[in-house]
């Protein structure tokens, strides 16, 4: 499909500080961006094909001098600290209020102030606390609007909890009712497309897609040996591997949970855990009271890069969380010829096919789960036939980042184009 328009954009991004994107602002390292990959690609892809990509973040930053890297130009808004100093003793409620309207404030006053300089094309919020600033922006320069979220929490309030306990999340529900151009939710089993239908969100406005990922994940002469040992295990083991976040949600304990299970019947088997969080003292300390702790390795935090080649060499992938295993993880490890295992909810369906990918597991087989790992360890037949289903159906059914940011820049553009002839441009 040709370009709607070719001309170079100027493109603002808005979002809140989160903790993948924090130590890349403060240290300006464009290494030490964490979390969902596509965020920092979709920015290097438009940086790359010529656009002039300004990145604004509002966070608690120790300085908030501008930088760039690779040709993007990032903005820290930060509040000074007497400011912060004037709202403490106050209540933690009335403290954030507080603080997102400065943040606000001021993120709008500096991107007025680049507009002098770039004016902007296009403007996107990537998070509910800084649409306010991204829509006045575009209210004022009569651009496109567009916000991305990358899943919600709000299913769980709107879809499962009585309407009096909505009170709580009203604002967020009312920023569906700012005039927003295009809303992206990205499909990672938070059943953001129920959440869109409930509000009554404009549904030609809204795209529900999968965050794809890279080309050419699946890399057949990968020296598997090598990166076991440079993870500490031996050639032999069968390494079962997991990559998220250390929170609660997660669940990384229910596979810690299995291990004495596994090892039994399996004793070379090894968990390796990817990723870094709160709760990594406490799964250390589950896994050594489970007499497992030789068996498990946390890694901390880990390179996309090199979490790609240690999906390469699992014997075994799983992802047991409790709210969604549409993670961009998963997808990653069926591109990868990885046989899965994964707990049935919040749409992993719709990237699983249990018996062909791996093991779509329901609630009851859940508690099953060191039976089914056991099972699938011990009969490498089994295993290698979901490991080629898997790649199959990610091969046929999942987008490369590249094909998920192209269809993204087509609605980009027609936006654009549309805007600039209601001005006369």
């Amino acid at each position: 499909m040709e370009p709607m328009t070719t001309e170079k954009l100027t493109i603002y991004f808005v979002t809140n500080d989160w903790s993948g994107l924090h130590d890349a602002f403060e240290k300006e390292d464009w290494g030490l961006v964490a979390g969902v990959p596509l965020v920092p690609l979709y920015w290097k892809r438009l940086a790359e094909k010529g656009h002039n990509i300004h990145i604004f973040v509002t966070g608690n930053f120790s300085c908030d001098k501008d930088f760039v890297l690779e040709g993007i130009h990032f903005h820290r808004v930060r509040i000074p600290g007497y400011l912060a100093g004037a709202v403490k003793g106050r209540t933690i409620r009335t403290y954030l209020k507080v603080f997102w309207l400065l943040h606000t404030l001021k993120c709008i006053k500096k991107m007025k102030e680049e507009a002098l300089v770039s004016p902007p094309d296009a403007v996107y919020s990537y998070g509910t606390g800084s649409n306010v600033a991204a829509w006045r922006i575009s209210r004022k320069f009569r651009i496109p609007f567009l916000v991305h979220y990358w899943g919600t929490w709000l299913g769980h309030h709107l879809l499962k909890e009585p309407w009096y306990k909505r009170f709580r999340v009203l604002p967020q529900i009312l920023m569906f009712k700012l005039p927003i151009d295009l809303l992206i939710i990205s499909n990672d089993g938070t059943e953001g497309d129920r959440v869109v239908d409930k509000v009554g969100f404009p549904k030609e406005k809204f795209r529900f897609w999968l965050d794809g990922t890279a080309p050419d994940l699946y890399k057949p002469d990968l020296d598997k040996v090598s990166i076991k040992k440079s993870i500490g295990l031996l050639p032999e083991d069968k390494m079962i591997f997991q990559a998220a976040r250390l929170d609660f949600w997660k669940r990384i304990d229910r596979t810690i949970a299995a291990m004495p299970n596994v090892i039994k019947e399996v004793p070379s088997a090894k968990l390796v855990v990817a990723g870094d969080g709160h709760l990594r003292k406490d799964l250390e300390e589950q896994a050594q009271k489970l007499g497992v702790a030789d068996h498990v390795k946390f890694l901390g935090f880990v390179p996309h890069s090199r979490v790609l080649e240690l999906h390469n060499a699992a014997d075994l992938f799983i992802t047991v969380q409790d709210l969604t295993n549409l993670g961009n993880q998963i997808i990653e490890a069926l591109h990868s010829r990885t046989c899965t295992i994964a707990y049935d909810i919040g749409g992993t369906r719709h990237v699983m096919q249990d018996g062909i990918t791996g093991r779509l597991l329901n609630e009851t087989q859940l508690q099953n789960l060191s039976g089914i790992m056991i099972d699938l360890l011990k009969d490498d037949g089994v295993r290698e036939k979901m490991a080629e289903g898997a790649f199959q159906f990610a091969r046929k059914n999942i987008w490369t980042w590249d094909q998920r940011i192209e269809a993204e820049l087509d609605d980009l553009r027609r936006l654009v184009k549309n805007k600039q002839e209601q001005r006369g441009l």
